[in-house]
């Protein structure tokens, strides 16, 4: 079975590395009840504490919002995340990884006795994880026409409460998997649940109140009235007596046997609230500070984090705002940091400065994430935008031809990956050397079989003939560089995930991986139409535990790998091996960028199902990236370019125009063709045009019998505006021309007084 998926590229600019101060809003604070307090925040971060309140660790672990973390056992967090993911962190030892993901918003979870994790999100969905395993093992639906989603969860023992936007709490036996209750009464969706141990539940709702309900009689005891929507609750009370309540309009409530009084004002909504150390603690939706209402020299405040970017029509250069307002210009082909304008200078101020008339389609998208700057390359987009070699010349160190067009996205793509290119090289000479050695050893031993032949040699024998053994050890080989890429998983053992190091840091591959079986082949068609033999069975490239041993991702880059292995083993003469199935993009087409930054974080996402946005499924630094999980993860589209230089042509626009001098123009002979009308690729630059030109004329000018280039005499001209010899046709259409119609050009002798327009 076919597991239609599609993938990207991202990567982050900026330092991809979290600091240990959260950047964005802290959307849950939690403790292990003795001596550590755990953060996660939206910036995609946890964060943990000692029992002083000082750093103890931190990582950036989602690529979005993480909404809730829970203390597992030890040195474990769960965490889940609007990137829809739930991943696992041992903060001792750095390791952590993918438990698996939901298809939207994963907004709320809780650990039951069991050690099993349960979660739920915006798609409606309640799932319980086997951490020890990374499996899901069981799944309820809890969709009602359109509503259902879930935003709060509870849990005592083996009992789950959770809230939904139906205003419905439920009550979930993770031992049965069924829902054993149902809770009506809240107005609005149930924002915040607190389970106490003597069979009685705390709600919040955005409603504006908290009820205290009685679980065994399924009841309401209790309602309290509050001045805002509810946002979050906490309360250390088994009998919760006394709880503490944060709404929206950025109060904290003390409520103790049914005296509630106000504890102090925020300047935003409470989003979540915890005691740690017998002291209280709160986060808020307006900042990344984390507040300790007992002492205030405790109080956490955070860093800035970017909230705000515009890309620029350069197609390179990308503005920011932070949430202190400081203003950053970035580039985003060599990856880095242009220019800090600080605080002063206005976001559009700075964007009006840096604007340009060039006119280009995009080749990425560009959008913040977690505070940060990510860039987003896709097949449908990756081949969009083409520079003259005059213009990437900052970028590469090779020569480049100045009027040769370059494909930026194709350049960054290369420069990104291109290790992982001559891994695969490398790779692919040692595989043709053992099939090539495997023939000749066919042959000989054809030779010495046919001189040597008896009427008495035995028909088969217990022992491996020379060929046999060099057969066997060249299938193996192919097998073993196949199932390399596949990360073996023994539902039994203990290593059931596997961990790749990095320096002192383990950082999240893949898990649940299971060996690939190549049983037949069988002849897809994918997209656009084409025939492609895909061999059945589980191939490598599905990090998902949900995903069947039957089922394999046709669109990951493995697929291609395999069909250039089966090329090699059906082989049977030396010259069909001569030439490698890989025909990478050569140089002088696609110059290599000049030194990324090696912290540069690369993200392989994938839309999976009915997801509503892409699964980061393989997350490390350009210096880190692992080549056969790489193998793996990255699609099959990216394979196709990087590895055969073959991607989707595409129909670029064209721009009609018509040429004739200038109404200012004397002394140039006229047009053999006259002013016929034309039609050029948008990308084409006034000086080809100038070339048209002179080539055309009836008769040579002085300037061309003297040799001189036609851009140092003549110049074109638009609306009587002389154009920049650099200029663009599809600008020109767009900045000078600014109607319907064809383009009407025109042209003179150059005249020094004028100032062309860039």
């Amino acid at each position: 079975m076919t597991k239609q998926s599609c993938k990207s590229i991202s990567y982050v600019i900026g330092d991809a590395a979290h600091t240990g101060s959260h950047v964005l809003p802290v959307n849950s604070i939690r403790s292990n009840g003795s001596d550590m307090l755990f953060t996660a925040g939206r910036d995609g971060a946890l964060v943990v504490l000692d029992s002083d309140s000082n750093l103890c660790n931190h990582i950036q672990l989602h690529s979005d919002w993480c909404n809730d973390v829970v203390w597992h056992s030890g040195s474990t967090l769960v965490s889940c995340s609007s990137d829809l993911s739930v991943k696992w962190w041992d903060f001792d030892t750095n390791e952590h990884g993918l438990v698996g993901h939901h298809e939207d918003y994963v907004k709320a979870m809780c650990r039951v006795s069991s050690g099993h994790i349960v979660t739920g999100g915006l798609d409606k969905v309640v799932n319980t994880w086997d951490l020890e395993t990374r499996s899901k093992l069981s799944s309820i639906d809890n969709t009602e026409g359109e509503m259902g989603s879930i935003y709060s969860m509870s849990s005592f023992e083996r009992m789950v409460t959770f809230g939904d936007n139906k205003a419905t709490i439920s009550l979930f036996d993770t031992r049965s998997n069924e829902i054993v209750g149902r809770l009506d009464g809240h107005g609005d969706i149930v924002k915040s649940l607190v389970m106490g141990s003597n069979g009685q539940l705390l709600s919040g709702s955005s409603d504006g109140t908290v009820r205290l309900w009685d679980l065994k009689r399924l009841e309401e005891v209790k309602q309290y009235t509050f001045d805002g929507s509810i946002w979050s609750l906490y309360s250390d009370d088994v009998n919760l007596n006394k709880f503490y309540t944060g709404t929206s309009q950025g109060t904290l409530y003390e409520t103790n046997q049914d005296l509630t009084k106000p504890l102090g004002q925020e300047s935003s909504g409470l989003l979540s609230i915890c005691k740690f150390q017998d002291e209280l603690w709160s986060s808020n939706m307006g900042d990344s500070t984390m507040k300790n209402w007992n002492d205030a020299a405790k109080t956490k405040r955070g860093a800035p984090g970017l909230i705000k970017s515009r890309l620029l029509n350069n197609r390179r250069h990308v503005v920011t705002l932070s949430t202190d307002n400081e203003v950053v210009l970035w580039d985003i082909v060599k990856c880095r940091q242009l220019q800090k304008f600080g605080t002063d200078r206005a976001f559009e101020d700075v964007i009006n400065q840096y604007q340009t008339q060039e006119i280009l389609p995009t080749w990425c998208q560009v959008m913040i994430r977690a505070g940060q700057l990510f860039v987003v390359i896709k097949e449908s987009n990756y081949t969009n935008t083409e520079l003259y070699g005059d213009d990437i010349r900052e970028y590469v160190l090779s020569r480049v031809n100045d009027d040769t067009r370059y494909t930026l996205g194709k350049m960054v793509l290369t420069s990104i990956f291109h290790r992982f290119v001559e891994y695969e090289m490398n790779k692919d000479q040692e595989i043709r050397e053992l099939r090539m050695r495997e023939i000749k050893g066919n042959s000989k031993l054809s030779l010495l079989t046919k001189f040597s032949s008896h009427d008495n040699t035995p028909q088969s024998s217990s022992l491996p003939t020379p060929v046999e053994e060099s057969k066997q050890s060249y299938f193996d080989a192919v097998a073993d560089q196949h199932h390399q890429q596949s990360l073996q998983v023994d539902d039994h053992a203990e290593d059931a995930h596997q961990l790749e190091e990095s320096g002192n840091k383990r950082r999240l591959k893949l898990f649940s991986r299971k060996k690939s079986t190549i049983s037949s082949v069988s002849t897809v068609e994918d997209e656009r139409g084409m025939q492609e033999d895909i061999p059945e069975g589980s191939l490598p490239g599905s990090n998902e535990t949900s995903r069947k041993p039957s089922e394999y991702d046709a669109n990951s880059l493995g697929t291609l790998i395999v069909e250039a292995r089966q090329f090699y083993q059906n082989a049977t003469t030396l010259n069909s091996l001569s030439t490698s199935q890989w025909q990478p993009p050569p140089v002088e087409e696609v110059p290599l960028i000049d030194d990324l930054p090696e912290n540069l974080h690369i993200i392989v996402n994938e839309c999976i199902n009915n997801s509503s946005s892409e699964v980061a499924i393989y997350s490390d630094e350009l210096r880190n990236l692992q080549m056969t999980t790489l193998e793996n993860v990255l699609p099959r589209w990216l394979g196709t370019y990087l590895l055969k230089n073959r991607c989707i042509v595409k129909d670029y626009s064209k721009v009609g125009f018509t040429i004739q001098p200038d109404s200012t123009s004397t002394g140039l002979p006229a047009l053999a063709q006259g002013a016929g009308r034309l039609n050029a690729y948008s990308m084409l630059r006034v000086k080809r045009i100038l070339t048209y030109i002179t080539d055309r004329f009836e008769k040579p000018t002085t300037e061309m019998n003297q040799g001189l280039q036609a851009d140092s005499w003549l110049q074109v001209l638009c609306h009587g505006k002389v154009l920049d010899n650099r200029m663009t046709l599809a600008t020109v259409r767009s900045v000078i021309w600014k109607q319907s119609g064809d383009v009407i050009l025109t042209f003179r002798r150059r005249q020094k007084e004028t100032k062309a327009i860039l």
